[in-house]
């Protein structure tokens, strides 16, 4: 474990900012979980089967949470929680918040990043990696949680070569988890596109083709959710692969997909280095 991180510790008043912050992440999460229920979907699904491993799965976790609350541990790497277009962040920085309590690791480990007010991808990628450079040292590694278009921006700083061509330093990454990312593009953008990123999200947009073009040298994990109107559960996958999918809710199911209760339990799991619970399978449906 890397113990180098504690000497970049938050002052008092960002650590006030902060749980004011997962506070109201929580507050949002708790009115909005009544309303949206994730039932719409096939009569079976993978999560019907995943029952026993997340059984499995949860206890395996108590024991990890156990272990580093005692030890007073911190993960292996600290979680990038990248968010989504235009997106504030509650939805991610509520994720964070579920996955420090999950691994009972400090919430110094994660790092929630969000840009409610760009509407262009390079210049997304270019405020995640200040934010980097700041925070971190040079050589670090991630873990990130790249919710719908914070995937692509994961991805795009991944690269060697698009780093370089930009002058930005290169994300080194372990785990890329993506939340209904739209790595074959989002379907509303064919309908809706304001600004740049949007275009540039289209299904066949050259962008997408060039980023689906470059070579990994990382895990990566594509999370879907049915009744996606927004990307599309279909999309959400790489290299004519299947995504882990789940039911959807009635209302907003896109931007709850960080809220289903098995797909934060598979990515903890997996951080955790524990079999996930949740298994790749075809889409029946968007």
């Amino acid at each position: 474990m890397d113990n180098s991180r504690d000497a970049r510790r938050l002052s008092p008043l960002r650590r006030v900012g902060r749980g004011v912050r997962f506070a109201g992440c929580t507050l949002a999460a708790a009115v909005t979980w009544p309303v949206c229920r994730f039932v719409r979907g096939p009569g079976e699904a993978p999560e019907d089967a995943a029952a026993e491993r997340a059984a499995a799965a949860r206890q395996d976790l108590r024991s990890v949470r156990g272990s580093r609350l005692a030890a007073r541990g911190r993960l292996d790497r600290p979680v990038l929680v990248l968010s989504g277009y235009r997106a504030p962040g509650v939805m991610g920085g509520n994720m964070a918040r579920r996955l420090a309590s999950l691994l009972g690791a400090p919430l110094d480990d994660f790092r929630m990043i969000s840009y409610p007010h760009m509407g262009d991808l390079d210049r997304v990628a270019h405020a995640v990696d200040r934010v980097v450079r700041r925070e971190f040292p040079r050589d670090q590694e991630f873990d990130v949680v790249g919710i719908s278009m914070g995937g692509l921006i994961a991805r795009m700083l991944a690269s060697d070569e698009y780093a370089r061509e930009c002058g930005l330093q290169r994300l080194r990454l372990r785990n890329l988890f993506t939340m209904a990312t739209p790595h074959g593009g989002a379907k509303i953008a064919a309908h809706i596109h304001v600004d740049k990123a949007a275009t540039e999200m289209q299904i066949g947009s050259p962008r997408l083709a060039w980023l689906n073009s470059l070579p990994r040298n990382y895990d990566l994990h594509c999370y879907a959710i049915l009744n996606d109107i927004t990307v599309g559960a279909k999309q959400t996958a790489l290299d004519r692969d299947h995504p882990m999918w789940v039911r959807g809710t009635p209302l907003f199911s896109h931007s709850l997909i960080t809220e289903h209760p098995l797909v934060v339990l598979d990515v903890a799991a997996r951080l955790a280095n524990l079999p996930g619970v949740l298994d790749k399978s075809p889409v029946p449906s968007d």
